[in-house]
């Protein structure tokens, strides 16, 4: 039966905007899928089975710490679960990158998972993201956008747990002040003041 659900588990629901919502399950001593593959821009909803008797959560850490079941959260990861500062059991994040994962409290028996991400949709998109550079790349304090485009625009910076942490309308002025951010991995879209994606790119903020 466990590896019935594992298959039904994997079923992909169309959000309203094209996007697609991913089923990860936690489960007792196993995540199911363990690994997933998705889209940039694509949602994974993650939920505790009914049949959950131990207790479990869910937290990012690097790959390197992955690779050695280490327990150290990734900075600016998320965290999901018991004693993390998100308890709980139904929980949706939209990742920027690639993301590894365990259950902290069960690392030691390889209870692990990961969450791969693909971004670009050709060379349409990749020609669109050389428009829209930022540097310096990783930023302290804050971060220049460099494009041809001498609109207003939008830039969006969403972290790795999916939450939307700035954003800001950019006119002659195209310094972004970063130094409230937490320190980690971000989303960034630039879009035009009609809410139209222009781009993507991916930040990196280290204090």
């Amino acid at each position: 039966m466990k590896h019935l659900a594992a298959l039904l588990s994997v079923s992909l629901t169309i959000a309203a905007q094209g996007q697609i919502t991913h089923e990860l399950v936690v489960e007792d001593d196993e995540f199911n899928p363990p690994s997933l593959t998705i889209a940039l821009g694509d949602h994974v909803h993650i939920t505790w089975d009914n049949s959950v008797q131990n207790d479990h959560d869910v937290t990012q850490i690097s790959e390197a710490t992955w690779n050695v079941n280490g327990t150290t959260l990734l900075p600016g990861g998320f965290q999901f679960g018991v004693g993390t500062p998100n308890p709980g059991t139904d929980f949706t994040i939209t990742p920027t990158a690639t993301a590894w994962y365990i259950c902290t409290i069960h690392a030691s028996m390889g209870m692990k998972g990961v969450i791969n991400v693909t971004g670009g949709n050709g060379i349409e998109e990749a020609t669109a993201q050389e428009l829209y550079q930022l540097a310096p790349n990783p930023a302290n304090t804050t971060v220049t956008v460099v494009s041809p485009n001498s609109g207003a625009f939008n830039v969006r910076f969403t972290d790795a747990a999916g939450r939307l942490c700035m954003d800001r309308t950019l006119n002659a002025e195209r310094t972004v002040d970063v130094s409230t951010l937490t320190e980690g991995l971000y989303l960034v879209e630039f879009r035009d003041l009609r809410g139209k994606l222009l781009a993507r790119q991916r930040a990196v903020v280290a204090h």
